[in-house]
């Protein structure tokens, strides 16, 4: 080695040393403060067993460190000593303890499961379920300190049924135990329900059977937090749970939670987890009020991405309840999306930042921008969209501003899609009374946007909103004219979000533009066919069965749509015409349902055909339009088909 590189090497050293010591310096005293508790545990068993509990809290967390780990283990032997029954097995369980809780750890493998299972912890479960199997009961003192044990035996990724069914007998076997610890053990019962769904029933019924004899107050925090969970499962053990309790009466330091939580399940997409909460509203007597209000929207933007519209429901219906909250509420998601996107800016920036820092050292950089607030940016999108029925006159115009203008122009194409769905609700609901002045923003704002990337995103969110605001002019209005050829023009945009849109926006006006229909059919019909791209042909076959939804089904044999669609996909020697005829029948069962029905015995050696075909690209478009085709047959279209 070189002198340099000796130095190094003895720098390294004495940091080494240096830590060491500072390690020893700490371990020392909590070594001796183990062997004192270990002295005290052995030497007075009533005291300690009445601590078993505080002694836990104390000894479980200590297993994650290495150095202390066989005077913790001695500590953790002493206690489960403490259970007559348990004394022979004291050496297997304690060891067992201390593996699982080193486990826990370490990296979960998901939704805070531990990622292992050590062979051990079946052999300790099994040993224990030996020594109660006649009857008798461990103190449920003693359920914190085996607390890991079972929680492994539960939850662990990669764990055996057997250790799982054990830990489940051992739970069942202590449940009467009034002093079991169940706001401990019930959180770990949920999880293995959202886990595990061939142990819901289950699982379920244990955290049920818990809920006798327990107090109301102590186990509430947790199952109300459980009712928020993403699993519809977990959710469902809850709302049982939560039931089970009746009747008690919740302590005023939780009832605040209370009332927004079962507010929200009131929301919930499941029957029986409504049921439950409009059992427990109605016994609490609770009624919506500003702090409902204000607790649902702060919790809009951290629940799961199931629960969003769930809360943001809530949301609505809590402002319905109380009308002079409406505007802190829209206040409040406006803020809280205008805050996302200047979190996202600063994400950027500071990615282009490191960029630009590499490259300046000659490194290739691949920038990537984290986006922390794409969730939030969604659950906005989700509480406008569920308010937007009951917002005010004053309300109505900032609102759909605030939609062109930072949700219309996100990057994100998913909150693009659903700002645009937030901002066609709002049109719906109020463009009768409003066309004009709804029409007249979207306008103005539309025609401000410069000639950029951002701006174009700007316009075709636009564009849609005309096409949803349109249906609501007069039919002579000269608009309504304009307002189609714009969304016609649209339909080239090469992005399924906006074709998707300007389909469900043309039905609408149709019938405006009823004595140009054959000339606008014409058109798609022939880009459908020859398109120059992919985007194209798709476009125009969204715009087909826009048009055809608008105008009645009758028009696919007035403007003789069908039998130009068959003899496309019966062609040979074009592959764009046969893909096209594919791309047409997909998006005319998509958007006309069942209506679509009578068509489909005409088409189906079409789609054979074409999902056989020696073109790969035809292929999936005949297998995205027979996908399209069976989803939306009725039972006797199954029959005749």
């Amino acid at each position: 080695r070189s002198q340099a590189e000796e130095e190094a090497y003895q720098s390294k050293l004495e940091q080494e040393s240096a830590i060491r010591e500072r390690v020893g310096r700490l371990v020392s005293p909590c070594q001796r403060a183990l062997k004192a508790l270990d002295a005290i545990v052995s030497g007075s068993n009533g005291l300690a067993l009445s601590k078993l509990g505080l002694l836990a809290s104390i000894l479980i967390p200590l297993c994650k460190i290495t150095p202390v780990e066989e005077e913790v283990t001695e500590a953790i032997s002493s206690g489960i000593a403490l259970q007559p029954n348990l004394i022979a097995t004291k050496a297997i369980v304690s060891n067992a303890i201390v593996q699982c809780t080193r486990v826990g750890s370490n990296d979960s493998s998901q939704n805070g499961r531990p990622s292992g299972q050590p062979p051990c912890v079946n052999d300790a479960l099994q040993v224990i379920l030996q020594r109660t199997n006649n009857g008798s009961t461990l103190e449920a003192i003693s359920v914190p300190i085996l607390l890991p044990l079972v929680k492994n035996a539960l939850l662990a990724s990669d764990g055996s049924r057997d250790a799982t069914d054990a830990g489940l007998a051992l739970l069942s076997s202590q449940v009467s135990a009034k002093s079991l610890p169940r706001a401990q053990v019930i959180p770990v019962l949920f999880k293995l329900v959202e886990a595990m769904p061939a142990y819901a029933e289950n699982g379920t019924h244990l955290a049920v059977t818990m809920m006798q004899g327990a107090n109301a107050n102590h186990v509430l925090p947790v199952i109300l937090n459980s009712l928020l969970l993403p699993s519809l499962s977990a959710r469902r053990a809850a709302a049982r749970c939560l039931h089970s309790l009746l009747p008690f009466q919740a302590a005023p330091h939780i009832l605040p939670l209370a009332s927004t939580r079962i507010f929200i399940s009131l929301h919930d997409s499941d029957d029986s987890v409504k049921q439950c909460a409009q059992a427990v509203w109605q016994q609490l007597s609770l009624k919506a009020s500003a702090q409902i209000v204000q607790s649902c929207l702060s919790l809009l933007s951290t629940v799961s991405e199931e629960l969003r519209t769930t809360t943001a429901q809530a949301v609505a219906s809590a402002v319905q309840a109380v009308p002079e909250c409406m505007r802190q509420a829209v206040e409040q998601l406006m803020e809280a999306g205008q805050s996302a996107l200047q979190s996202l800016e600063a994400a950027s920036a500071q990615a282009q930042a490191e960029a630009a820092e590499e490259m300046a050292l000659g490194r290739k950089v691949d920038v990537k921008v984290s986006d922390p607030s794409l969730g939030i940016r969604l659950a906005v999108a989700e509480g406008l969209k569920c308010i937007s029925a009951r917002l005010g006159t004053e309300e109505v115009p900032v609102v759909l501003m605030f939609i062109i203008l930072k949700g219309l122009s996100d990057e994100n194409s998913q909150v693009r899609a659903a700002m645009l769905d937030a901002g066609q609700s709002l049109i719906e609901h109020h463009g009768k009374q409003k066309a004009l002045a709804l029409m007249a923003v979207v306008e103005t704002q539309m025609n401000k946007q410069p000639d950029t990337e951002n701006g174009d995103r700007v316009c075709q969110g636009c564009i849609i909103l005309l096409g949803s605001v349109s249906k609501f002019l007069d039919k002579d209005d000269p608009r309504v004219d304009s307002v189609v050829k714009k969304l016609l023009v649209a339909l080239r945009t090469p992005s399924e979000l906006v074709q998707r849109a300007v389909s469900r926006a043309l039905p609408g006006l149709m019938p405006a533009v009823k004595p140009q229909a054959q000339q606008i059919i014409d058109g798609l019909m022939e880009t459908v066919m020859a398109g120059d791209n992919y985007g194209l042909r798709r476009g125009a076959a969204f715009g087909i069965a826009g048009c055809v939804r608008g105008l009645g089904i009758s028009s696919l044999k007035q403007l003789n749509v069908m039998p130009r669609l068959q003899e496309a996909a019966a062609d040979k020697k074009s592959e764009r015409m046969r893909q096209g005829a594919m791309f047409a029948f997909e998006c005319l069962s998509e958007l006309l349902g069942r209506l679509f029905e009578p068509y489909v015995i005409h088409i189906l050696p079409l789609l054979l055909s074409g999902c056989g075909d020696n073109l790969e690209s035809v292929r999936d478009a005949a297998d995205g339009a027979a996908r399209a085709v069976m989803g939306q047959l009725s039972a006797q279209g199954v029959k005749l088909v």
